[in-house]
């Protein structure tokens, strides 16, 4: 049998060669689109995506009272605190940043501690104190207020600021960071003596008028003014919000302020004062949230998985984050383009598999069919001297079915070699 084989290779290597190149092939397209789902789980966990929150522009004409037009935003939507607890409430969101809008505030119901200090005393024993920061000069404008900005990360300060990276520095006092508590200009930082924290609320030097100064530049408080301050102080719920300097920045923007996001929404509902014009104080902010009033400016929700982006994102539309007003995105650019090249090797071998299946399978069928012609005189011959057709059949069956299996057993060891390479090398 080994020796027939060996005698006429003409009839059996074309055999050989077919089972041996369509083993090879479907091996390989095998390890190809193994190496693709591979690929795709690896490329799942190396791309991270983000999906943005921003508000559209609704540019339209306005008609204004005196009967001139103006072009203006008309969307007056926010994204307020309802948006922001529905997209931290989805399970397929790893984490949640955000940067606030800016609201503004008097300058004159801010001070520093020291001189915060200083007031309680004058209050207490008609002393005089300094400190005292009713406006200050800005781009050579007089200002009367300060804005503030609330971000849930350092890294998110120059995007808060609206300052270039390159140019904005940020230095910390000792022994704090940025979730210890407000950064603020190093302007103001200078002008507020470098204080350790501030006092937000409880008394207006703009709204009162009441600070007289001395000659020597102090302030003391007139005695109408001392006696309604006097009242203020001993009530427990008397409006005052004591927050930590965690440092300050250098940059070329307007004055600000810029913390963590509780701290902003603290700020926000510290600007209840005494107003001594109307001898009251003013209560007007209780129960509302910074949130639902100033709204987020951008919001960015990291996924845990990239391929969750649409699903995630028509959940969102579905909640109510409708695609009139807010405008969602997502940084999925790479993770689709190298998706969709994997996609397009997987399909390709997926075509080569069946293709080889299906042409291997009929050429090798021609093959043996050529085999056993190329053998007529040979079989003829074996019937002359009285072999009978059982035993020729037997024995041909034998011959190609022990080179078939020789060329899969050789194609197998040869396609796991190239297809664990192939494997390795998309991979």
């Amino acid at each position: 049998m080994l020796k027939n084989i060996f005698r006429l290779p003409s009839a059996f290597a074309p055999m050989f060669i077919s089972v041996f190149l369509t083993v090879v092939l479907v091996l390989i397209c095998s390890s190809v689109s193994n190496s693709c789902e591979e690929s795709k789980k690896s490329a799942d966990q190396k791309y991270d995506v983000t999906l943005t929150l921003t508000l559209k522009e609704r540019n339209e004409y306005i008609l204004k009272e005196n009967g001139e037009y103006v072009f203006a935003n008309t969307n007056t939507s926010l994204i307020n605190a309802n948006i922001l607890n529905v997209i931290k409430s989805n399970a397929k969101i790893k984490s949640v940043d955000y940067i606030t809008n800016e609201f503004f505030f008097q300058v004159g119901i801010m001070c520093p501690q020291s001189v915060f200090e200083q007031i309680n005393n004058a209050v207490l024993t008609g002393g005089t104190f300094s400190g005292v920061l009713k406006s200050y000069s800005s781009d050579n404008n007089t200002r009367y207020d300060i804005g503030a900005v609330g971000c849930t990360d350092e890294k998110y300060i120059p995007s808060a600021l609206g300052a270039d990276e390159l140019e904005l520095k940020v230095s910390y006092c000792d022994n704090c960071s940025f979730e210890d508590g407000i950064i603020i200009s190093k302007k103001l930082y200078e002008m507020y003596e470098q204080p350790e924290a501030i006092v937000i609320g409880w008394y207006s030097t703009r709204t009162s008028g009441k600070f007289t100064e001395t000659e020597d530049g102090r302030y003391f408080l007139d005695n109408e003014l001392k006696e309604h301050l006097d009242e203020l102080l001993t009530k427990p719920d008397a409006p005052k919000l004591t927050i930590k300097v965690a440092g300050y920045y250098e940059c070329d923007v307007e004055d600000m302020i810029i913390c963590p996001t509780d701290l902003w929404s603290k700020i926000y509902n510290a600007q209840d004062y005494y107003n001594y014009e109307t001898g009251t104080q003013n209560y007007y902010r209780d129960n509302i949230n910074a949130f639902d009033e100033c709204g987020i400016a951008v919001l960015k929700a990291e996924l845990f998985s990239p391929k969750e982006t649409v699903d995630v994102i028509q959940e969102l539309v579905g909640l109510g984050i409708n695609t009139d007003d807010y405008l969602i995105t997502a940084n999925d650019f790479d993770y689709k383009f190298a998706v969709s090249q994997i996609d397009g090797i997987h399909r390709f071998s997926e075509t080569i598999y069946i293709v080889s299946m299906a042409f291997g399978i009929i050429i090798t069928l021609i093959m043996v069919y050529y085999s056993v012609k190329k053998r007529r005189c040979e079989i003829y011959t074996l019937l002359t001297l009285g072999k009978s057709k059982s035993s020729i059949t037997a024995n041909i069956s034998m011959e190609i079915s022990l080179v078939l299996m020789v060329a899969v057993v050789v194609a197998f060891l040869c396609g796991l070699l190239l297809g664990n390479s192939i494997f390795d090398y998309l991979n």
